[in-house]
């Protein structure tokens, strides 16, 4: 659900923003967009946020009340030994490649269509196949996520970057900035659902705060680095096409390696 709330935002924001700021300046616009997340996100927030289903006497997924079924036995893995196993190191290495990379695309979006002379009006058309398929791919994802290894979806969205990133740069007509907003689309919608599961599906529940915390800050830590790499990449080169091409090196190669390891859940042998 919050994945496609994330995916509507995506296809209706950008153009709503670029029309605020072409309309009152960006002062303006921005001033705005925090005063509606303070009156609306946060107080729903506060009000309907809830932590694990067992506090309310159910399991997780609306499953029966624990009264009425036996609880399945869950082991768990610590914060200490998820970080010893080679599985957490390719996730999180994983979502950094996507967090910089991702964020190095959206920051430098407008300049590399710029590049390829698109203008601002139809780059921001980008945003809209982006959003309805990271709707679909967050939806289809999930479901699959139930069905295989997390490691098969993982690959398939390091690829998926990797292709959009030799994309951007080539981006010149209709089709392809439909093409390029797909991709983006089918990489965000695999990323939603991995951030949301994949830690508890590996090392449980029980530290799943600390775990993806831990990994949350690496994520949010290495998300400057993107739009810095591909900054420097134009200063260097005086364009972004050899910049993008060789950053799309780091996501294929962390695919390759995601879909050749055989991972396991790590309760068993991390929980002490």
């Amino acid at each position: 659900m919050s994945g496609i709330g994330f995916a509507l935002g995506i296809g209706t924001f950008p153009l709503l923003i670029e029309g605020l700021i072409t309309q009152y300046g960006w002062h303006w616009a921005y001033g705005w967009l925090g005063g509606l997340v303070a009156v609306t996100i946060l107080p729903v927030g506060a009000v309907v946020f809830r932590r694990q289903p067992e506090d309310y006497g159910l399991q997780p997924d609306g499953r029966l009340p624990t009264s009425l079924v036996e609880r399945p036995t869950e082991a768990n893995a610590t914060l200490a030994a998820a970080r010893r196993t080679l599985t957490f190191w390719l996730f999180s290495v994983g979502n950094i490649a996507v967090a910089a990379l991702g964020t190095g695309l959206l920051f430098h979006h407008y300049a590399i269509m710029a590049a390829s002379e698109v203008e601002r009006p139809v780059a921001a058309l980008v945003f809209v196949p982006y959003g309805l398929v990271t709707a679909g791919a967050n939806l289809v994802s999930g479901l699959l996520l139930d069905r295989i290894s997390p490691r098969f979806l993982l690959g398939a969205r390091l690829g998926l970057l990797g292709l959009a990133l030799l994309l951007a740069a080539r981006v010149n007509s209709p089709e392809l900035i439909l093409t390029y907003g797909v991709l983006l689309g089918l990489m965000q919608g695999t990323n939603g659902v991995l951030q949301a599961g994949v830690y508890a599906y590996y090392f449980g529940r029980a530290h799943l705060g600390s775990i993806s915390g831990f990994a949350a800050t690496l994520m949010v830590a290495d998300t400057a680095m993107g739009p810095l790499l591909f900054a420097l990449g134009f200063e260097r080169f005086g364009s972004y096409t050899l910049t993008l091409a060789l950053s799309s090196l780091l996501p294929l190669a962390i695919a390759l390696v995601a879909l050749g390891l055989e991972l396991r859940q790590q309760w068993r042998s991390a929980k002490e």
